[in-house]
């Protein structure tokens, strides 16, 4: 993938970024960015900010920006609806400072910024398409929601864990979800979540059908990007529980996921090397005998 404005951007992994993703895409993004790229960021964050719309924050406005050319990443969305969302969170000259070249913060450079999180982080969003899938079918929407996204293998015994979460639509109560990792580093994690912010965001309530329920099912769950790790190496299975608890503490939802840890040389690498060394252990105690 080029990254002509931001060369140092394919050479950054996060290593700081919040439990809770919200905005969502907004703080995927701004996880992934060089520090050079984010201190342009927070410059124009600031910029936006005196651009936008109905009294919204800024990092809302450009959440919404952000989902709108996901969209069209995933051919889900025109340009002219893209453009039509974008002004009814942004004014006209921030809208048309996007469609510019010129501007080093840009469609094209923010569609470049999110395909660089779908290559490192591609878990969030098959959570997402996942959920959106079932969203769907459900009959009732006073489920609570769970589901959960951890990588087949854990490289170097580390790896990242994404848990959506969302409480029965009659609750305004905080909630809670707990993570078990056997033989991980901690054990038992307890996240304390708060009720669910259900204002109604400009520009996601209108659109296609796609778009909306898109919008629902991130704006009404919790998203949680958890960095997790184990004590261990080799190709030995390892499982993580995630428990969704709602406010009197009782568990309403459980999920059960499992991880293969891998050396980071690869499997068939390290299966051969494995094989290899299991061949010479034979040999030597043959000689022995």
């Amino acid at each position: 993938m080029e990254m002509g404005k931001t060369p140092l951007l394919r050479l950054h992994n996060p290593s700081l970024f919040d439990t809770i993703a919200d905005p969502l895409l907004v703080d995927l993004v701004y996880a992934h960015l060089d520090p050079e790229t984010s201190s342009k960021w927070n410059d124009w964050m600031e910029t936006i900010s005196l651009n936008v719309r109905r009294n919204q924050k800024s990092e809302h406005a450009v959440e919404t920006v952000l989902r709108s050319i996901y969209f069209t990443m995933t051919d889900k969305m025109d340009l002219g609806e893209r453009r039509r969302i974008c002004t009814q969170v942004l004014n006209m000259p921030a809208v048309e400072r996007l469609e510019s070249q010129d501007e080093f913060f840009n469609f094209e450079e923010l569609e470049s910024f999110l395909l660089h999180v779908v290559e490192r982080k591609p878990g969030i969003f098959r959570l997402l398409s996942r959920t959106i899938q079932r969203a769907g079918r459900l009959r009732s929407s006073e489920d609570w929601t769970l589901d959960a996204d951890l990588p087949p293998r854990a490289t170097h015994g580390e790896s990242d864990l994404f848990v959506l979460a969302s409480p029965g639509k009659s609750s305004a109560a905080p909630f809670e979800i707990d993570i078990i990792t056997v033989e991980g580093e901690p054990e038992t994690q307890v996240i304390r979540l708060p009720p669910i912010d259900r204002v109604e965001r400009p520009g996601r309530a209108e659109g296609s059908e796609d778009w909306q329920m898109f919008n629902s099912v991130i704006d009404r769950s919790h998203v949680l990007w958890i960095g997790m790790a184990w004590n261990k190496s080799g190709h030995e299975g390892r499982s993580v529980q995630v428990n969704l608890l709602s406010e009197n503490s009782r568990t309403v939802k459980s999920q059960v996921l499992w991880t293969i840890m891998e050396d980071g040389d690869g499997l068939l690498v390290s299966t051969v090397r494995r094989s290899l060394k299991e061949v010479y252990s034979m040999i030597t105690r043959s000689i022995i005998r």
